[in-house]
């Protein structure tokens, strides 16, 4: 995961400091041209694979962050042992494309409501 920032940035600037002050393991980069075109605002989260999922804001990619588990989702976010998978009731499988794959529902959820917020985000800017 990667956590990209802006230069002379109030709000990247206390989100460095509290990754810092709670050793929290992710990649800081500073934005280049290429993804200052393509976030709207900084500090910007990237999580998952698709090239506009990205948290939006300090707040928001502190709260993603501050969950523990999202940095190795074989690590049950409950019992902080390794996942069960098929033998536990919180986890699903999902078919993304052509793969199934399958992950905690609490690891899932958060990327799901990523993916959704894309998909309406991309359908509002091509009906404008």
């Amino acid at each position: 995961m990667v956590l990209y920032v802006k230069d002379n940035c109030l709000e990247c600037d206390k989100i460095k400091k509290w990754i810092d002050e709670n050793n929290i393991e992710v990649d800081i980069e500073v934005a280049d041209e290429e993804i200052s075109k393509t976030v709207k605002g900084f500090p910007a989260l990237k999580v998952g694979e698709d090239p506009f999922a990205y948290i939006i804001g300090r707040e928001g990619s502190q709260q993603y962050l501050e969950k523990g588990y999202i940095h190795d989702p074989k690590i049950c976010p409950y019992t902080n042992k390794k996942c069960i998978e098929n033998e536990c009731e919180k986890f699903i499988v999902l078919k993304r494309g052509s793969i199934y794959q399958g992950e905690c529902v609490d690891y899932m959820n958060s990327l799901l409501l990523i993916e959704i917020l894309t998909k309406i985000d991309k359908r509002g800017q091509q009906n404008a």
